[in-house]
């Protein structure tokens, strides 16, 4: 097994689905940009081409939709993760978690970045995971990529190890990871690079997961 994993039923991910955060078009932008980058790399036996980066539009598009049909945001209680340990590179992680009916996890405050780190702990992943926070397009300003608002808005918080962000231009350090030196600090990595990952999900007050 590859994952701490996560079985949701038909109704937990229709109520996943409707409260989606909303997306505007500057992700579709980030990850078309991204997909334009890789189009013509190679990796290992995967080849990135046009037919990729129309299915990863494809996804994008999806999201967006469903996030315009959403009514509410679920608050903070309701998060629930699973961690990844398949080792892939960030966009890979943010279509995987997608397709699994959640997001790559955003750690907006002290509380929920508590959360994931305690979740990484219990399943004996070390070394750095992906988060969905990312500058790619944006050099100098992160987001969190699925919630589509900027690194620290809520609360001021950030928990950066010292020295990081670079923020270079040509580091090409474009995505976010926790776990820098096996701590619940975050660094700066280039997207391409191959990490574990966590997703996550929005359930009921009343439902926990086993």
């Amino acid at each position: 097994m590859n994952t701490n994993e996560v079985k949701l039923t038909r109704r937990e991910r229709v109520l996943h689905l409707s409260a989606s955060f909303p997306h505007s078009p500057i992700v579709l932008g980030l990850l078309c940009r991204y997909c334009g980058a890789v189009s013509h790399k190679t990796r290992g036996s995967m080849s990135w081409d046009f037919p990729l980066f129309l299915f990863m539009q494809a996804r994008v598009i999806f999201i967006i939709v469903v996030g315009l049909l959403s009514e509410f945001v679920p608050s903070i209680q309701a998060l629930r993760y699973t961690v990844h340990t398949k080792k892939v590179p960030f966009f890979e992680a943010w279509d995987r978690c997608i397709m699994n009916g959640g997001y790559l996890a955003a750690t907006q405050t002290a509380y929920q970045n508590s959360e994931v780190w305690s979740v990484i702990r219990k399943v004996g992943v070390t070394g750095e995971v992906w988060l969905s926070g990312t500058q790619l397009g944006l050099q100098g300003s992160w987001i969190w990529l699925s919630r589509n608002t900027p690194v620290g808005r809520m609360s001021g918080y950030t928990n950066w190890y010292p020295g990081k962000p670079s923020n270079a231009a040509n580091s090409g350090d474009n995505c976010l990871t926790i776990g820098v030196f096996n701590t619940a600090m975050w660094n700066d990595r280039q997207c391409t690079r191959e990490y574990p990952y966590v997703c996550e999900y929005y359930a009921p007050y009343s439902y926990s997961f086993g």
